[in-house]
């Protein structure tokens, strides 16, 4: 596990060019313990100084690592990333059990056993790759996305899916929250 640090109440003025406002922002900055080590000494101290762990939607969250050990092997050309809201738009037209594989993804992912998903119930695993496929098209107008990268080797053994599905880990932090996982 590394730890993602999260300012989710950050307050910034915007400079008054010709203007006679004080307009006053929120923003989030999402950084990993990697990008995080990588900031000056002093650039790393002064955000941490203006942390406030206890303004809503402030926290340090645990997240599962993602390494390039996770995703090896694995193809992830054209696999997008897509955000909460192009997850809430994905859903709308999901059917149910495209939405049961998902949350599969959501809990065991973002690199997961494609077993997994015949074991909670989805038996046509190439039925549910289309769909996945069309839909992030549909939503992201992106003819070439794909939601899903998969292993090279890949394969059937009778009527099971025996290889690795892998989503980005924005896609993986959007299917959690979408089912309320974190």
């Amino acid at each position: 596990m590394t730890q993602d640090l999260a300012i989710a109440r950050f307050d910034f003025a915007l400079p008054q060019a010709n203007f006679n406002l004080d307009m006053r922002h929120d923003m989030q900055i999402l950084l990993d313990q990697a990008d995080f080590a990588k900031l000056s000494a002093s650039a790393r101290a002064e955000i941490l100084s203006r942390l406030d762990f206890n303004s809503p939607g402030s926290s340090l969250v645990e997240t599962p690592a993602e390494s390039v050990a996770d995703y090896e092997g694995i193809d992830m050309t054209d696999v997008v990333d897509l955000d909460e809201k192009q997850i809430r738009v994905w859903m709308e037209a999901a059917q149910e059990k495209t939405k049961l594989g998902l949350r599969v993804i959501a809990e065991h992912g973002p690199v997961l056993d494609a077993s997994l998903l015949n074991d909670a119930g989805i038996d046509n695993i190439s039925h549910f790759q289309s769909r996945t496929t069309i839909r992030t098209r549909t939503v992201t107008k992106n003819k070439r996305a794909f939601m899903l990268g998969w292993n090279e080797d890949w394969h059937w053994d009778g009527n099971r899916a025996v290889g690795r599905y892998a989503v980005r880990e924005m896609t993986h932090r959007s299917l959690r929250k979408y089912f309320g996982l974190d």
